[in-house]
């Protein structure tokens, strides 16, 4: 396997795929990246996939509040996320629950939502958890009877 070719750019060595080498990275910086890193992302790993769902939900809430902030994209906005139910646009009534009127109903439904939506889906997984047939497949099961 040959390796990879390697340019150089600047003072920095890059690699055939355009990312720069770890090596490069002062010994100094690195412990506190490595911290930073660990502190930043560890919680998100260790978090059940129901509680991450909420995270990610929360992060789209987010940037649909900050969509809301440009002057610009105000038609687009409220034509897309304000339920008008004489309008006939039916997508709109589920568009509109991702869209927050100040950052303070954003941050309380965001709590709320991670609260309740992590427990619900713990409560969820649970009962389908529990009420798993025996038997998953569709077709019959055969019983071999030995007769001498």
């Amino acid at each position: 396997m040959a390796s990879p070719k390697h340019s150089k750019c600047g003072s920095q060595k890059v690699s055939a795929n355009g990312i720069g080498q770890a090596a490069e990275i002062p010994q100094l910086i690195r412990p506190y990246l490595n911290a930073a890193y660990v502190a930043l992302l560890q919680p998100y790993a260790d978090a059940s996939e129901g509680r991450r769902l909420c995270w990610k939900i929360c992060l789209l809430n987010t940037g649909i509040w900050l969509m809301w902030q440009f002057q610009r994209l105000q038609p687009m906005m409220n034509r897309a996320f304000v339920h008008q139910p004489l309008s006939g646009l039916t997508y709109t009534l589920l568009s509109s629950t991702f869209s927050h009127s100040s950052l303070l109903h954003l941050a309380f439904n965001c709590l709320a939502l991670e609260g309740f939506g992590s427990a619900a889906t713990t409560y969820l997984r649970q009962a389908q958890d529990k009420n798993v047939p025996g038997q998953l497949e569709s077709t019959k099961k055969l019983t071999i009877s030995s007769s001498n």
